[in-house]
């Protein structure tokens, strides 16, 4: 073997209140790496792992290969992780895995010259095979350098059998630091739509692939033995097959969990879903969805190729409220040919319906996607890629304009984000008025208090929401 020994880091990345789940992409790696009897360590910066613990484990554990994920925000972040690890093992190999690499390929190399190996796309047998002793040269979807060159292999076809790759048991993450409480599950992997704004394409290809249902249910039924009561589903396009999510949420019937809560949080579409799908769903478990509206206008989505209309998005949110769901909708501001005035109407709709939250953001032109093509074309650029992608303005708020067009400026831009913070607080303030109605006059000062965004946040994603849930519904109910 090449490398025996694997150290997988995950660098620090700026949030409020720390890191939801851990990082599944590392987990994937690791446990097929693991199956195929090579050893590994994790230090995960973004869960309370330390540069000290970083630089302990790699004088104790003595690793060959150091791998990491590199995310496009903050990936100068990961380049200094890259940095401080060569300068404490100077004779360790670099393998740098994600979206960020699979988008500017060797231009990452390039940039970060202490970055030994890249691999593109899915990573899980690129780095096992890289791990080995193939030819280099033979190992479809990596990036290596040989002399003062940098040289790139042809691109590996996809795994249409998910089953190759064991779900992740995380042994080696330490899942108490992981401050929601919940489990991701990825139940299948890449999208078929191609959205202008969306890096699932760069990463995915547009292909698609499911994993068997039975492999999803012992992975649930494997974390429900170790006290988890709510999972997430972390697909990029969980809602595309009807039948599936009938079959699934049958399924999970059949296993009479008491007490399961699952949520969808990265975005259903609208066309994939109708009531008795929602109502079976509800009836399954799942509590809180989300919805990727995008805009209320068709022509704005047609532009998007988000390949939806507007009608959809009405007929889903009415229905998915029907069944019983909390539903939360996200809009995007910026696209090709947009206006203020479509913006406009996206806000006054978001306060249409009694949803629990709407969130709005300015699209980020994301390396190796139709919109960052257009807006570098034309040259609307306020910023440059390498200064808005790590700036934690960008992220922290998701309201920062990275770019300007002639139907929409920088000063409208920033007049629209004003809108955005008093209609959000508005949208959750109705909600939860809703949801208090017996409190009488106590409801107010407390909807006020529950629409901050400190505070919604921490209910809706802390550790304790599980406990504080039960609390607020035996109230309201």
């Amino acid at each position: 073997m090449r490398f025996k020994k694997i150290l997988l880091v995950f660098p620090k990345i700026k949030s409020l209140l720390g890191p939801l789940r851990p990082p599944s992409g590392l987990g994937y790696i690791g446990q097929y790496i693991e199956e195929k009897g090579l050893e590994y360590e994790v230090i995960d910066l973004s869960s309370g792992d330390t540069f000290r613990d970083l630089k302990n484990t790699l004088r104790d554990f003595k690793p060959d290969l150091v791998g990491l994920s590199v995310m496009s925000p903050y990936y100068r972040q990961a380049f200094l992780v890259i940095e401080y690890i060569k300068r404490i093992r100077p004779n360790v190999c670099i393998a740098v895995g994600g979206h960020h690499l699979s988008a500017t390929k060797v231009d990452m190399l390039r940039q970060c010259p202490f970055i030994d190996f890249g691999i593109m796309h899915e990573g899980e047998k690129t780095f096992f095979e890289l791990c080995g002793n193939r030819d280099m040269a033979e190992i479809p979807g990596l990036i290596y350098r040989k002399n003062s060159h940098i040289l790139r292999t042809e691109d590996r076809d996809f795994t249409s059998n998910l089953e190759e790759f064991p779900y992740p048991l995380y042994k080696k993450f330490k899942l108490n630091r992981y401050y929601s409480g919940s489990m991701g599950i990825i139940t299948s992997r890449g999208c078929p739509y191609k959205c202008t704004f969306c890096t699932v394409a760069t990463n995915n290809k547009n292909t698609y692939r499911l994993r068997n249902i039975s492999s999803i249910i012992k992975e649930i039924e494997h974390w429900y033995r170790q006290g988890y009561r709510q999972f997430s589903i972390n697909d990029d396009t969980f809602a595309i097959d009807r039948k599936r999510i009938i079959d699934l949420c049958d399924s999970i019937k059949g296993m009479s969990f008491k007490g399961l809560e699952i949520n969808c949080g990265n975005g259903l579409r609208v066309d994939a879903i109708d009531k008795e799908t929602l109502v079976k769903m509800r009836q399954t478990g799942f509590k809180h969805v989300v919805f990727g509206v995008e805009s209320a206008n068709d022509d704005i989505l047609r532009v998007m190729k988000k390949q939806i209309t507007f009608r959809k998005v009405q007929e889903a949110i009415e229905d998915g409220l029907d069944a019983g769901l909390e539903i939360k909708l996200f809009f995007s501001i910026g696209h090709i040919n947009e206006t203020p005035g479509h913006a406009e109407y996206s806000l006054q709709f978001a306060k249409t319906y009694p949803v629990v939250d709407a969130l709005f953001h300015f699209l980020v032109p994301f390396p190796d996607t139709e919109l960052f093509d257009y807006v570098l074309k034309n040259n609307y650029f306020l910023r440059r890629p390498e200064v808005y992608l790590n700036d934690s303005r960008v992220w922290a708020n998701k309201m920062f304009p990275i770019y300007e067009t002639p139907y929409f400026s920088y000063r409208e831009k920033k007049k629209i984000f004003k809108r955005v913070c008093k209609i959000r607080k508005e949208i959750r303030r109705k909600w939860m008025l809703g949801k208090l109605e017996k409190l009488g006059p106590l409801k107010g000062l407390i909807s006020y208090l529950c629409s901050r965004a400190c505070i919604y946040n921490f209910f809706m994603y802390s550790r304790l929401r599980e406990s504080m849930k039960k609390l607020f519904y035996a109230v309201v109910s």
